[in-house]
């Protein structure tokens, strides 16, 4: 009996793939019957999800206009200030222009700058629980970078030992469903040794304040990892243990708190028009700087 040659993967081309991909071209009698229908169809689009939009400018566009209107489009924007009929409110130790602002030194550097600003002046409005209503709020720490502070002439006194090693460890709260109400705090680890693979959980000392200032009294329940300091018993707080993966640590040190707070912009606005969300932001931080006369 002769041994049938079945070829694969599928040829590309030829009788071969003819005859194996013929039974994807049939149709049943089913899909037949459907008339075909040119235009709007009765079964009504899904829409674009909020990670899909596009923002309201593209490079196409910009690419395509003069400098006079790059300028003008940019101030309808709000990423560039109308100064007409405004006074500028400076003092010696800050730039005296926007352009020297963002433009003389690294912009990303700026914009994490002023991201941090308008995080930390945001951050002192989100409450959670206002309604009588039980919410759900997820917690939990995350460590960032280590840094050995044997020969720093500032923190050199607290080396105890060999436990030498800082961690830059924070706690987050956020809403679930909610990206906007998320909430970091630097936690204050105790020092390890350079082998030590992390700071360890949360410790009661620092989670003590943050849960009775965030948490007590708003019909919350908490979802954290197992860690014993979460376990902490605050008025009209329901606890839930969940089980997270293992953390990845990031390195980076002398502007490490811009980069969190930045990420932590960007967290409460994921899904929206950055472009319209930064020119908001400069307009918030430009609001400081000039005033009107």
């Amino acid at each position: 009996m002769a041994r049938q040659f079945n070829p694969f993967p599928d040829p590309k081309k030829g009788k071969g793939r003819m005859v194996l991909k013929r039974p994807a071209s049939a149709k049943t009698p089913a899909w037949k019957k459907v008339a075909y229908v040119r235009g709007v169809l009765t079964v009504p689009p899904r829409g674009v999800r909020r990670e899909q939009t596009h923002w309201k400018r593209t490079m196409t566009q910009l690419l395509s206009r003069s400098d006079t209107q790059i300028v003008k489009t940019l101030i309808e924007d709000k990423l560039l200030p109308d100064w007409s009929g405004k006074k500028g409110i400076l003092s010696k130790s800050r730039p005296r222009c926007f352009w020297h602002f963002f433009f003389v030194y690294p912009w990303h550097r700026r914009l994490e700058e002023i991201r941090r600003k308008f995080v930390e002046k945001k951050e002192k409005h989100i409450v959670f629980g206002k309604s009588k209503t039980w919410i759900d709020v997820e917690g939990d720490e995350v460590t960032f970078d280590r840094h050995d502070i044997s020969q720093d002439p500032v923190l050199g006194h607290e080396v105890k030992g060999d436990k030498c090693v800082l961690w830059e460890q924070w706690c987050g709260l956020v809403r679930r469903g909610k990206p906007e109400t998320l909430i970091m705090t630097r936690l204050k680890p105790g020092l390890t040794v350079h082998r030590a693979p992390g700071p360890g959980p949360i410790s009661k000392h620092d989670w003590t304040p943050l849960g009775k200032k965030h948490l007590a009294g708003k019909n919350i329940i908490f979802h954290t990892d197992s860690a014993r300091a979460y376990k902490l018993k605050l008025r009209d707080v329901l606890h839930d243990s969940v089980v997270h993966k293992k953390k990845r640590v990031k390195k980076s040190l002398k502007r490490l708190h811009f980069k969190i707070r930045a990420a932590q912009y960007e967290y409460w606005y994921r899904g929206s028009d950055m472009w319209k969300c930064t020119g908001d932001l400069v307009q918030d931080h430009m609001s400081g700087i000039v005033a009107q006369p």
